[in-house]
């Protein structure tokens, strides 16, 4: 049986409807297939696993779908004569956004020939592939922005919701269905909160951990706040009231001082622009800011002694956690050595540290915390300054349209996962953490664009 034409075109554009948004909406589940692994200090870690992640395979079927249309839009508008910067996507963006794209992904492939696991380098680079596939995708203009946004801010609710009783109950069950880890409060190596003698797990939800649900909630948080404006009905409001109220909820529960330091950037910043140059906004955005501040003040009022604590510089894991990321820094000379200009392999820090510092426990290994110096580590200086340069073209677009209201939202969002990238690692070494920076570049585009 034969698919007509029509009937394609069809499925086309419910892709471009709806395909993004529900993948946006299942990219918190890490369901994967594993095809193999490297070790370290003889164990199984998370940087050496060899995988690729459903949503992954999900996007590639999409793009295969989206894209072609796309290819031939640019054509027909190149024979047209209407400029050469249409070729790839109907923006205004055009092929000085597409070769920057392309050297980033240049520049770590060639990390792959120096890389100690060439195996860990490879798939590491198909990630990162597939996150500028999920970039170029979102630049499409068909593809509807607010609907991606409400997809992923929707797809948050069921993960926040997990970690909260992750912390309630202090444990969860593993899925392979649902790429879920067992977790538990009591077993060494879990992300817990101290108080005495108890151990409080912090909120995973259905990530590896929990600064990774932290930084995705913080992110939403000012995406709902953006969303505001565009809502029509009553109905509406209140179900995006709900979903804020949730995910202010989860974040207080992942005690991811990085994620709400990001947000606290991240809104003052906005809010300042906005109280400077564009007030009458302000007034429209208070109760959506009302909602949220209750969802943490209620949480808060709960959990202070937990907070507290995570806070304090006298919880003996606390000073640990500090010292373990001084450390890092210390470290970090000796692990790089004299190739610091081109890196010693994208996916492979981890891999450098036992090289470096042989006989440690295997859970010792861990990426630097912090994404310009693993960057520097992985595919050296040159590749900083490249993706520096991929970034700065995007940021240009989104600041020339300040203070438009999306445009703030999209420098809200932008400056969230600035302060998270210096505190963490998992923005560069994991797929959800790539993935979502593929979404606030996206972001910063989109909403910075002239309507």
């Amino acid at each position: 049986m034969r698919i007509g034409r029509s009937n394609f075109e069809h499925v086309r554009q419910v892709v471009l409807d709806w395909g993004l948004p529900i993948l946006f909406f299942l990219l918190p589940w890490q369901t994967r297939w594993i095809f193999g692994f490297e070790l370290i200090g003889g164990q199984i870690f998370e940087y050496g696993i060899l995988s690729l992640y459903a949503t992954e395979a999900l996007l590639l079927i999409l793009a295969l779908i989206q894209l072609p249309s796309l290819v031939a839009r640019g054509r027909a508008i190149l024979k047209n004569g209407t400029g050469i910067t249409e070729i790839l996507w109907p923006t205004h963006i055009g092929v000085g956004m597409a070769v920057r794209t392309l050297a980033v992904l240049f520049v770590a492939g060639l990390s792959v020939f120096v890389a100690i696991s060439k195996a860990v380098a490879l798939v590491q680079l198909m990630h990162l592939g597939f996150t500028m596939l999920l970039f170029v995708m979102l630049l499409d203009r068909r593809v509807d922005i607010k609907k991606v946004m409400i997809g992923f801010s929707a797809g948050l609710v069921l993960p926040a919701l997990l970690g909260a009783y992750q912390f309630i109950v202090g444990e969860s069950a593993a899925s392979t269905f649902l790429g879920l880890a067992s977790r538990e409060a009591a077993r060494l190596g879990e992300s817990v909160i101290e108080l005495g003698a108890a151990r409080v797990l912090r909120a995973y939800g259905s990530f590896s951990h929990p600064n990774i649900l932290g930084g995705y909630l913080a992110v939403s948080i000012v995406g709902i706040i953006g969303l505001w404006k565009y809502l029509k009905t009553t109905r509406e409001k209140w179900t995006l009231s709900v979903v804020g109220f949730i995910c202010a909820i989860g974040l207080v529960l992942t005690y991811s001082r990085s994620a709400w330091i990001g947000l606290a950037f991240g809104l003052i910043l906005g809010g300042l622009i906005l109280i400077n140059k564009n007030t009458a906004q302000i007034r429209k955005l208070l109760v959506p800011v009302t909602i949220i501040v209750i969802g943490f003040a209620l949480t808060l009022s709960i959990v202070a002694p937990f907070v507290a604590t995570r806070l304090s510089v006298e919880s003996l894991l606390e000073q640990r956690s500090v010292s373990e990321r001084i450390e890092q820094y210390n470290e970090f000379p000796s692990v790089i050595g004299s190739r610091w200009l081109f890196g010693l392999g994208i996916g492979n820090y981890a891999l450098l540290i036992e090289n470096a510092y042989p006989g440690r426990e295997w859970w010792e290994y861990q990426p630097v915390h912090n994404v310009v110096l693993l960057i520097i580590g992985e595919i050296g200086l040159v590749g900083l300054i490249v993706i520096l340069w991929w970034v700065m073209s995007i940021d240009r677009i989104n600041f020339k349209r300040l203070p438009d209201p999306d445009a703030v939202t999209a420098f809200m969002v932008s400056n969230v996962v600035i302060v998270v990238l210096f505190f963490d690692h998992y923005i560069w070494s994991t797929w959800s953490g790539l993935a979502l920076i593929a979404y606030v570049m996206a972001l910063t585009v989109r909403l910075g664009e002239a309507e």
